[in-house]
């Protein structure tokens, strides 16, 4: 069995080698999805689009040390939206742990889905999308978070995700269960085997990513996973 998952494995990687598909956060096509999804094709992350993401985080981090009120960053999101987080001034290592703290929270409240659990091509195509979105350079995630979606497609981790429970104008009860797995929580899919994350996590050599400042919000607050359902359904 060990050999049938190795030689697995490599021929998965061989294909995905073979392929390609750079995101810029402004031209993703359906047919890359695709290949991404199903084809397990590799992504790289185009220089230009991780500057403009780089650039999103580091202007989220001056309103913070001006304490200017962002929702979901230093103030809290929902009923809680009036609720500071931490004070203006310094990052210091008070306030990163405040702000973890409120990310590790925002994820674990926000992760109510249930039913099915949603095939592995959906998830990926899901993790694809949310990635290119984020580097139009609009959500503010820090760079280690975006690296951690790109690995997850290239170092075949998926989630295990529920999928139903979409409220309001964003699917922010399925999408947080992407999250906890890349902190090294729930359960992820590696090489056809369901193992816990921080398994998965440590036989695709990643270390687990520690939310931080707007992080948890922008990864619950999308239609990722609504996105992928309709692409993959289109083809179909």
């Amino acid at each position: 069995m060990a050999l049938l998952a190795s030689l697995m494995l490599a021929t998965a990687a061989q294909a995905a080698a073979d392929c390609s598909v750079t995101l810029d956060g402004k031209s993703l096509t359906a047919a890359q999805v695709l290949a991404v999804a199903r084809q397990d094709c590799a992504v790289a992350i185009a220089p230009a689009a991780a500057q403009r993401a780089a650039r999103a985080y580091d202007l989220l981090l001056a309103y913070a040390r001006l304490d200017k009120p962002v929702y979901g960053l230093n103030r809290g999101v929902g009923l809680n939206k009036d609720q500071t987080i931490f004070q203006g001034g310094e990052i210091s290592p008070e306030v990163r742990r405040l702000s973890e703290q409120f990310n590790r929270n925002l994820l674990h409240s926000h992760s109510a889905a249930y039913g099915a659990e949603a095939p592995r091509d959906v998830t990926r195509a899901a993790m694809l999308i949310r990635l290119n979105t984020a580097l139009f350079g609009g959500s503010g995630m820090q760079p280690a978070v975006l690296e951690q979606y790109a690995a997850f497609l290239n170092r075949d981790v998926t989630p295990v995700m529920l999928g139903e429970g979409s409220v309001g104008q964003a699917d922010i009860t399925i999408l947080p269960q992407i999250g906890l797995v890349m902190m090294g929580e729930g359960e992820a899919w590696r090489g056809g085997q369901r193992m816990s994350a921080a398994q998965a996590l440590r036989e695709a050599g990643l270390a687990p990513v520690r939310p931080f400042g707007k992080d948890a919000l922008a990864m619950v607050s999308s239609n990722a996973y609504g996105a992928a359902l309709a692409v993959l359904a289109a083809h179909d």
